[in-house]
């Protein structure tokens, strides 16, 4: 090889090593031409969208309720759990990026065979040093695992907070539901003193023979109906007392009321004309598009695994036989060292698992669209 063929060979790989080079595109959200609004233009759209919904219908119970169960839900301390675990595996992951430093030490005392080394005498050896490691980011391997991880990160602070949004809702759901069957309860109740009252003063009249057991019979069966219920109604407060308390965190048991259905604030309607830009700030939504973009970065980091690397090392110690000599210029020892490295026999191994990873990208993006419709 000659010397210029040398240099414009060297010259491009300089710069990738100083620079790095992307195996892939950046990531880019794909063109999905959403509407501008759902209906037609409404100027309280904004305001309505940034309310905290629940606490318009002024109700301290339900607003107790709630508090606790963003306090004691297992679900929800699972997904936080979940968002720590990958703010920590995106603090690994972007290490990489960055020399490893290690610093080492050693004393001993030995002697070596002398039916071998005649002569050999017993020896101490004492050693201190520090090495450096560091792999170049040529193809933008490790920078492209980081935005991965931290697009991992991104999705599960938007699926705590789908969690946190969905155990919402569902705590006001079943509350209203508890409120609403507690009201038909009551109704039922007051249904069977009422038939009660209507069966005595019928089977009286039967008594007197001015009504047949026919009407008696009547009266009967419509408190029997009263009755069953009276017994399905308290069954569903069970029921939904129980279900809410599992929301909370808790034990089956009672579960505090506050205002009575008819007596409650209900918060005003959601007007037309939301812009469909809040289909964005959708927990789910953003989870979605962030896997797409984690995904995405993965397929350079596959793609970078099928190009050589290179790494760079160098390690200082002081090595000696006495302690105290550690500090002399002769106890000093040095090394430094480049090696790369190249697949060769499993490249189609590597391809393949760079396309498995391009699949697994066009699955997900269609999950993003689905989810966005």
């Amino acid at each position: 090889m000659g010397p210029r063929r040398a240099l414009a060979w060297s010259v491009p790989w300089l710069c990738a090593v100083a620079l790095g080079c992307a195996l892939t595109p950046d990531y880019e959200r794909p063109d999905l031409e959403l509407p501008d609004a759902w209906v037609e233009p409404a100027d309280a759209g904004a305001s309505i969208a940034n309310l905290g919904w629940w606490e318009l219908y002024e109700d301290p119970a339900l607003g107790g309720l709630i508090e606790a169960a963003l306090d004691e839900n297992q679900d929800l301390a699972l997904a936080l759990s979940r968002v720590h675990e990958l703010a920590d595996q995106l603090i690994f992951v972007r290490a990489d990026q960055f020399p490893f430093l290690d610093v080492f030490g050693s004393a001993g005392r030995g002697r070596e065979s002398r039916d071998v080394v005649p002569g050999a005498s017993t020896d101490n050896r004492f050693s201190i040093g520090a090495e450096l490691s560091f792999e170049v980011d040529i193809w933008k391997k490790f920078s492209r695992a980081t935005e991965a991880a931290r697009a991992d990160l991104l999705a599960g602070e938007a699926s705590y907070r789908n969690v946190k949004l969905s155990l919402v809702a569902s705590v006001a759901s079943a509350y209203f539901l508890l409120r609403d069957l507690d009201e038909r309860l009551a109704i039922s109740r007051r249904t069977v003193e009422s038939r009660r009252e209507s069966l005595a003063i019928i089977s009286a009249r039967f008594a007197q023979g001015t009504v047949g057991e026919l009407d008696v019979n009547q009266a009967e069966i419509q408190l029997a109906i009263a009755e069953a219920a009276v017994a399905n109604f308290e069954r569903g407060v069970v029921q939904t007392e129980n279900s809410l308390r599992v929301l909370l965190g808790r034990y089956p048991g009672e579960v505090l009321r506050g205002a009575e259905l008819h007596l409650r604030v209900f918060p005003p309607e959601v007007p037309p004309g939301l812009s469909a830009e809040l289909l964005k700030r959708r927990p789910d939504v953003v989870a979605a598009e962030q896997a797409l973009r984690a995904e995405t970065a993965r397929i350079g980091v596959a793609e970078a695994l099928r190009w050589p690397s290179l790494t760079v090392s160098g390690s200082i110690a002081a090595v000696a036989e006495e302690l105290t000599d550690l500090n002399s210029n002769d106890a000093k020892a040095w090394n430094i060292a480049a090696g790369v490295f190249a697949p060769i026999f499993n490249s189609g191994q590597l391809k393949a698992q760079a396309a498995a990873q391009r699949a697994r990208t066009e699955q997900v993006m269609y999950d993003f669209e689905a989810t966005l419709r």
